[in-house]
């Protein structure tokens, strides 16, 4: 039961940290130094960083120029 619980848990963790390190990848509104300082903050803190990068993430980063 217990790794049931673990995977419950453990598995939208993954997907959050592999979103936000790709999330980091392509935006284009941030320079390369703040990519690589965004990318090891998300790599060495994984929980945390993640989390602070997604909540100040702003919300317009998704839209691009066409």
């Amino acid at each position: 039961m217990g790794y049931v619980i673990l995977l419950i848990v453990l598995v939208p963790l993954l997907i959050a940290w592999a979103y936000a390190l790709i999330d980091i990848v392509r935006r284009v509104d941030i320079g390369v130094g703040a990519k690589a300082l965004w990318a090891v903050c998300v790599i060495l803190l994984p929980f945390l960083g993640t989390l602070i990068y997604l909540l100040l993430r702003p919300a317009s980063a998704n839209m691009r120029a066409a």
